[in-house]
């Protein structure tokens, strides 16, 4: 379809002026106007998940998007386009969040802060941590990249009032295996 076709008879509907048959999205009319300035981008493609059992539960560990055939359409009239010059296109990479792992409730394993109540629980690192900027726009905004961490875990503790999670003898707790034991011996897990 072309960018003519979206506008009655043809014209501009600000000066009234023919639009050229090879006109494309996001240019202007003499008076201004920008033809179809908002668009949808598709892709498709397909999603690769790669998952690891424990018991005889299996958690989906990552995933990763793999694109294919993409198409335009207005975002105003819903049709597809077929004038978008890609050129002007700023790359969006199509990144896909990777999956929280959130258990059934009966296998979920509660905390319980002993000191406050609470029931959030954080994980505190210790080390520098780096981000790389992808992008600086000149309205302001910044595009950050990957954090790069070369932390370890420090502690775990409750995001309430800062309790550090001990074991039996009085030494930090800085393993995951550890902390759900001792969740399940320290808390109501009802």
């Amino acid at each position: 379809m072309k960018i003519k076709d979206y506008y009655g008879e043809g014209q501009c509907p600000e000066c009234h002026c023919e639009i050229p048959d090879d006109a494309k999205v996001g240019e202007q009319c003499a008076c201004g106007h920008t033809y179809v300035n908002t668009f949808k981008k598709i892709t498709v493609g397909y999603v690769i998940q790669e998952y690891q059992t424990f018991g005889d539960t299996h958690v989906c560990l990552k995933q990763e998007f793999v694109a294919g055939e993409v198409q335009y359409e207005s975002t105003q009239y819903g049709d597809q386009i077929d004038t978008v010059d890609t050129l002007k296109e700023t790359y969006c990479p199509p990144d896909m969040k990777q999956p929280k792992q959130i258990p059934s409730e009966d296998e979920a394993v509660k905390f319980v802060c002993p000191g406050c109540g609470d029931d959030r629980v954080e994980a505190v690192l210790d080390g520098s941590h780096t981000t790389s900027i992808e992008a600086m726009f000149k309205s302001g905004g910044i595009e950050y990249g990957d954090t790069e961490s070369t932390a370890y875990l420090d502690r775990f503790q409750c995001v309430g009032c800062g309790y550090h999670i001990l074991d039996s003898e009085g030494c930090t707790i800085k393993d995951d295996e550890e902390l759900v034991e001792w969740c399940k011996k320290n808390c109501n897990q009802e």
